[in-house]
């Protein structure tokens, strides 16, 4: 059956300035109007801004080259987003970095079921992290462990603008 791969879409052009202030917060704080038109320009300059290595977000999901923020976005069944991902999945599967080098390889289906299927490894060592246990958790640690996989920290219920994107999950599943 036919499934599309998706890569996280970092087009904010039409968002209007107070939605993004609401979405991304601290990273948006000092900026004027002009300064969040400019780079809400392109998908590339709006990735950078939210999640390049000036940005704590950023740093923790290893983006630390210029350009890194939206070269290492969401792609994939799973959306692997950074820097860190991209290199520990490309070390895990293939034991080089081709991940790294050409990030749109997870775009491919063959490729994606294999970061698929390396996440979900990867995954139970992050629900040991967060005290879950992976053979018997509930819906709502799963949706908490893939959410916060994703997004490369803890996400919590009802914190902040991904605590609202888990409230979504759980209600979606």
């Amino acid at each position: 059956f036919p499934v599309t791969i998706m890569a996280e879409n970092m087009n904010y052009s039409t968002t209007s300035n107070a939605r993004i202030r609401s979405i991304f917060g601290s990273r948006v704080a000092g900026m004027s109007d002009a300064q969040i038109n400019q780079i809400k320009s392109t998908p590339e300059s709006f990735g950078n801004a939210m999640y390049g290595g000036h940005t704590t977000i950023g740093r923790n999901l290893g983006n630390v080259e210029p350009g890194d923020g939206f070269k290492f976005r969401g792609r994939g069944f799973v959306q692997l987003t950074g820097r860190a991902a991209y290199a520990k999945a490309s070390k895990a599967i293939f034991g080089d970095d081709r991940l790294v080098q050409n990030p749109d390889l997870v775009l491919d289906r063959q490729v994606g079921a294999l970061v698929t299927a390396w996440e979900l490894e990867d995954r139970k060592s992050w629900a040991g992290k967060y005290g879950i246990d992976y053979n018997n958790m509930t819906q709502e640690q799963a949706n908490m462990l893939v959410t916060s996989k994703i997004a490369g920290t803890k996400v919590t219920r009802g914190r902040g603008y991904l605590g609202s994107l888990l409230t979504k999950v759980d209600a979606y599943s």
